[in-house]
């Protein structure tokens, strides 16, 4: 059997993005590079290699879980 959780990022005023825990977490990193909003130099403090890491920065919600069962041999 396999999970696979997936994750809302959210803000104030709306949704920034919807994935799995890796392409939320890609999802945010790619922002902290390029939103114009961290100097190069905060880039390494701002990036997250956890959900936990993004919940400074957003609302982060785990919404959906898909549960796949795999059956050997069919």
């Amino acid at each position: 059997m396999m999970e696979i959780k997936l994750y809302r990022l959210s803000y104030e005023d709306g949704e920034y993005c919807v994935g799995t825990e890796a392409e939320v977490i890609s999802s945010h990193n790619e922002w902290v590079e390029n939103s114009g909003r961290f100097e190069k130099e905060e880039w390494a403090d701002n990036l997250a290699t956890t959900i936990q890491d993004l919940e400074e920065h957003w609302t982060v919600e785990q919404f959906y879980t898909v549960v796949l069962e795999v059956k050997e041999g069919v």
